[in-house]
């Protein structure tokens, strides 16, 4: 408690009041005024021949709290710039103090927030950035471990390349799961099925070629779900856009075409090229690559058979071909006990390059389908052409199924190889 002498007027007595003066609480070299329910006065200097400086907060806490960042950084030899308040310099003060403590820094803070805040208003409709982070703590289930997108890809190949699987079918689960990762290279719990449709309609692609890609990421999904990288309840696909391609008329080879074909094969391709043709083996099924797949050792003679084992089949089982007459006379001059069937590399260029010396267009897949087609013309037994196929009776009848007739078809089995001592007479036999 102190006096404090007052004079109303000139006329007026000098009086005494008492005024409760409260010495100034010390924060470091920032003194603080005030009583309960304030205003709350505090002061300093920023240097030592400086003036003092004076602001005000409502409550003592906030007082409190400016007063002792205040002291920090008086402290720490922080200086206060001319062009900012106190108050401000105080505030970026405390800022970078809370991202160093992340290991951030203020500007670089700024720059991200101010990159996401634009993404996320440039959604369809806008996105806030408390709406992003709710939904990332939504689709976030305990556990799961943080892998982006380029790593999950990465150890999925890894795994289908240790399986032995079709080296062509991995090139492409390759091609389309790496431009996938690159353009999300995020954790992939955080992908949106809008954002994936919307990658889809810029790939510039066919809808045939889009199915594949869908295809390859429900590879992708249930592999990050095996691996606990993805919510196993996570349903998103069902959301992406999968449509249907229309039906595509593929032309048949004819007899005639079949005849001409083999006539201009060479003879390192001639053995791949028949089997094709009259057994319907897949191309990738003998030739993939580095790796030998069907091969001599599985041309069993004595059984008159052909056989895909499980690890070389696409589809990973056992099916055994029936060889025609046909087929074992084109194959006995060049039969050994084991072996490649081809040694031809690129395959797919060596076929190209056929049909170019014979004038007749190699058609992709035309051999296996000619193969379907001919032979269901020939039994009449679609479970038995879908067995030796190794397809199912619903995929002959939508991608294979053509109207033979059994004449054609027989003249189909009657390519025999020009032989001293087998002649075959055929209407459209060449030469004649």
């Amino acid at each position: 408690m102190s006096l404090h002498f007052e004079v109303s007027g000139p006329n007026s007595q000098p009086h005494v009041r008492a005024v409760d003066r409260r010495p100034p609480e010390l924060v470091g070299g920032v003194r603080l005024y005030g009583k309960a329910p304030g205003p709350f006065t505090i002061t300093w200097k920023q240097s030592a021949r400086g003036p003092r400086c004076r602001t005000t907060r409502k409550s003592y806490k906030a007082a409190r709290q400016f007063a002792g960042e205040l002291s920090d950084m008086l402290a720490s030899g922080e200086i206060i710039k001319r062009d900012l308040a106190a108050a401000e310099c105080i505030t970026y003060v405390s800022a970078r103090r809370k991202a160093q403590s992340i290991g951030e820094s203020v500007p670089g803070i700024i720059d991200k927030y101010t990159e996401y805040v634009q993404k996320l208003l440039a959604l369809d409709p806008p996105a806030t950035v408390d709406e992003a982070i709710r939904s990332y703590l939504s689709h976030r289930a305990p556990g799961l471990l943080s892998l982006n997108v380029p790593d999950i890809v990465k150890l999925l190949l890894e795994q289908k390349a240790k399986h032995q699987v079709g080296a062509k079918w991995l090139r492409t689960l390759k091609f389309q799961l790496e431009r996938f990762a690159e353009a999300f290279p995020g954790p992939i719990r955080m992908i949106q099925p809008h954002e994936i449709n919307a990658w889809l309609g810029k790939l510039d692609v066919g809808l045939v070629t889009r199915r594949h890609y869908h295809d390859a990421m429900r590879e992708l999904i249930r592999f990050a779900q095996a691996e606990n990288c993805l919510d196993k309840n996570w349903d998103g696909l069902k959301h992406i856009a999968n449509p249907e391609p229309p039906p595509v008329e593929v032309k048949l080879y004819t007899p005639e075409q079949v005849a001409g074909l083999l006539a201009c094969c060479t003879p390192g391709l001639l053995p791949f090229l028949a089997i094709q043709f009259f057994a319907g083996v897949r191309h990738e099924e003998m030739s993939a690559g580095e790796k030998a797949l069907v091969d001599w050792s599985d041309v069993l003679w004595e059984k008159s058979l052909i056989r895909i084992r499980k690890i070389t089949a696409k589809t990973k089982k056992l099916r055994l071909i029936k060889m025609q007459p046909n087929l074992v006379a084109w194959l006995q001059p060049y039969a050994r006990k084991s072996g490649r069937i081809c040694s031809i590399r690129c395959t797919g260029d060596a076929l190209y390059r056929l049909g170019k010396r014979a004038g007749i267009p190699w058609i992709r897949n035309g051999a296996r389908k000619a193969f379907i087609s001919y032979r269901l013309a020939q039994t009449n037994d679609m479970g038995l052409v879908a067995r030796e196929a190794g397809n199912s009776q619903k995929v002959i009848e939508s991608n294979y199924l053509e109207l033979v007739t059994e004449q054609a078809s027989r003249e189909y089995f009657a390519i025999f190889p020009p032989a001293q001592d087998r002649i075959i007479q055929m209407d459209f036999a060449f030469g004649r």
